[in-house]
């Protein structure tokens, strides 16, 4: 709602608004979170943005559910 409010008052006030949509849902399925962080690092990505791109990245856990069963939680590194 709050980037809503902010592209609104751009467009209303005439100034440049630039949007980036970043699909994380299979982008990171298969490479492991420390070598892509390092990879992103060497490509310029740091400070904050590093931060919470990492950030996102860890602790995160999966478990599957078929039907109305539920898999045990395990942490995921890719």
């Amino acid at each position: 709602m709050e980037c809503m409010n902010d592209w609104t008052l751009s467009i209303q006030y005439k100034r440049l608004v630039t949007v980036v949509y970043i699909d994380f849902s299979q982008a990171f399925d298969v490479v492991s979170h420390d070598k892509l962080l390092i990879r992103l690092n060497t490509y310029g990505i740091t400070g904050m943005l590093l931060k919470w791109l990492q950030s996102f990245l860890s602790n995160r856990t999966h478990c599957t559910r078929i039907g109305s069963s539920l898999s045990s939680s395990t942490q995921l590194i890719s």
